[in-house]
């Protein structure tokens, strides 16, 4: 027997095309069945207008072109961006001065759409525009800007790089890294300070980044913690500037290991040399280093990353109205028997949960004698669901131990959805309804089971 659970579902949660996607991620499985549609299904109009009101398309557009690959090989197109930044450096470029009018140059022309040569990833804070660095067209280069250059596991960056390389297919990405980046250089000043050095540079802003207490810094400063210390313990006696440049390259080594480690989509173009990722520096003149490939590059594809997104207590709280579509869509999942999509047995998973601590995305009371086990139910994996089960799915008593537990799911785990999930047949309703049937009173029934009937009985 299957359990169907009766959810209102938000539009938004739709799944297209047997996949849902969600913003938090926390339900990527497939869910190809013809009763997984949680809304009515949208026409599908590719290349139409529809009048409002209408049925019919009112203007009938051309159909865009796929993207163009570019020809050239990855060798060559690190040769011309090379060659492009010599002519930056020497004030020589001519990619911008081609005297074309740029308005209608960067208006996109779907018809004929221009090869990307290249993903480059860089600071945000970073003024110089990309395509002149580089001294390309624009359009030529597909610029992802963060600050600090920071990528990490399955963070915007990363799914940024994910997508536009499988829109653009651009056969090399570059992930730099620049002198002069303060975001680095306040990461170096914490862990200088941390190593009880003095800190030559003026840095107003290091407290209000690093906390009040001195202690809980921003996350950012958190991610390049490692990076900043590393290069400490690389070169202890260096200056501030020359431990900056060195946190700097490394911080764009350990941007590139995180792709190659924990990027399925990346690491599969790379291994079949759709793809090459290169390190680069930018000095202050301008001048680019261009660092070549990741040293270990080729430990690191040896283990293909399994593309799951495992949730942590480090992760941020899922909106209850995507918590409730992951719970609904994995439930008819488990009723259209194509359960099991979420591999609730992958090692990875297990050791993630265990060392970083679960953040389930919904609480569920369920009824200790239901059959069936709620994250089979929801075809949800460990960590993903705070379950709690009694008599009756009850939630009555101010001072009982289930109450207690959920406040805490609520508070410290930051949960934002709580289901109460009834059932049939369910024991503890049977024999309550039977007593008041019967015309007893429920304080008859021996041992503590009347206290369980006596918070279904109002029902």
């Amino acid at each position: 027997m299957r359990t169907l659970v009766a959810l209102a579902v938000p539009a938004a949660a739709f799944v297209s095309n047997g996949f849902q996607p969600l913003a938090h991620q926390v339900a990527r499985a497939n869910a190809n069945a013809a009763n997984v549609h949680m809304v009515a299904e949208v026409r599908a109009l590719k290349g139409k207008a529809l009048i409002s009101g209408g049925t019919e398309p009112a203007v009938n557009f051309p159909t865009p072109k796929a993207v163009t690959k570019t020809e050239m090989t990855p060798e060559e197109i690190i040769f011309s961006l090379a060659q492009g930044n010599k002519r930056y450096a020497e004030g020589k470029g001519v990619a911008s001065a081609s005297g074309k009018n740029m308005v209608n140059f960067l208006a996109e022309d779907p018809l004929n759409p221009t090869p990307v040569k290249a993903v480059v990833v860089s600071c945000a804070r970073l003024t110089a525009p990309i395509e002149d660095i580089f001294d390309v067209e624009p359009a030529e280069i597909t610029s992802l800007r963060v600050s600090g250059g920071v990528i990490q596991e399955n963070d915007a960056v990363m799914g940024s790089a994910e997508f536009v390389l499988e829109e653009f297919e651009a056969p090399t990405m570059i992930v730099m890294g620049n002198e002069g980046n303060d975001v680095i250089a306040t990461a170096v000043a914490r862990a200088m300070k941390k190593a009880g050095r003095t800190v030559e540079a003026d840095m107003p802003h290091l407290e209000l980044l690093e906390g009040a207490d001195g202690k809980k810094a921003s996350g950012l400063l958190e991610a390049l913690e490692g990076p900043a210390e590393d290069a400490l313990d690389q070169a202890p006696n260096s200056s501030f500037e020359e431990l900056c440049a060195i946190a700097s390259k490394l911080n764009v080594w350990n941007s590139i290991e995180k792709l190659l480690s924990t990027s399925r989509p990346i690491v599969e173009r790379v291994r079949d040399g759709r793809l090459q990722i290169h390190g680069a520096y930018l000095s202050a003149s301008g001048k680019l280093q261009m660092l070549g490939v990741h040293p270990t590059q080729d430990e690191l594809i040896e283990t293909l990353p399994s593309g799951e997104v495992f949730r942590t207590a480090g992760d941020v709280a899922v909106p209850a109205d995507e918590a409730l579509a992951a719970l609904y869509a994995g439930n008819q999942r488990y009723v259209a028997g194509m359960s099991g999509q979420l591999d609730a047995y992958d090692e990875n998973l297990l050791k993630e949960i265990t060392d970083g601590g679960q953040k389930p995305f919904a609480i569920v009371l369920g009824c200790a004698d239901s059959r069936c086990p709620v994250e089979l139910m929801f075809d949800g994996r460990p960590g993903d669901i705070f379950v709690l089960r009694n008599a009756g799915n009850t939630l009555v008593s101010e001072k009982g131990s289930t109450l207690g537990s959920a406040e805490y799911a609520v508070g410290p785990l930051d949960s934002k959805l709580i289901v109460v999930s009834g059932h049939t047949k369910c024991g503890a309703v049977t024999a309550t309804v039977q007593t008041v049937l019967a015309g007893g009173d429920t304080a008859s029934v021996g041992g503590s089971i009347g206290k369980v009937l006596d918070d279904i009985v109002d029902a």
